[in-house]
């Protein structure tokens, strides 16, 4: 008898658990990256966001002490108009506007952000919507 109270015990409480299982998953007005490397050769990012009605932000991780780094890639919008910024959050940052007659390639150098004494710079990425917008897919590249 003990061992099927157990049992419907653990099932009871992965019922339970569910709801904050679902609540886990991304907004759509959330920035969402899927990375593959990672190495300090580098890596390549794909950053989504389907719905923009917000400013929105994020980072992308480097590897390495270098206080520069090398970014390139394609950035395309389905509806709207948004700002997209790269960089360390200071003056220096790139900036480019997205439409959706005017996809826009990157290739640039940007300053990463953090201490010098970490082995882990960033690159902040913000997207702010110049008017409300939608589907925005950043394919990016950094070479180590």
């Amino acid at each position: 008898m003990t061992q099927i109270t157990f049992r419907l015990g653990a099932a009871t409480a992965l019922l339970a658990s569910l709801p904050l299982l679902a609540a886990c998953s991304t907004p759509d007005n959330a920035l969402a990256s899927r990375c593959s490397g990672g190495t300090l050769q580098g890596w390549d990012c794909t950053l989504t966001i389907e719905r923009i009605d917000k400013p929105a932000s994020g980072s992308l991780s480097v590897n390495d002490h270098s206080r520069q780094v090398d970014l390139s890639g394609t950035i395309t919008l389905r509806t709207g108009k948004v700002d997209v910024t790269f960089g360390s959050g200071g003056q220096d940052d790139h900036t480019v506007t997205v439409t959706p007659d005017s996809p826009q390639q990157v290739d640039t150098t940007v300053r990463t952000a953090g201490r010098s004494s970490d082995d882990e710079r960033l690159i902040l990425v913000k997207v702010v919507p110049l008017e409300p917008s939608e589907g925005l897919e950043a394919t990016l590249r950094h070479n180590g």
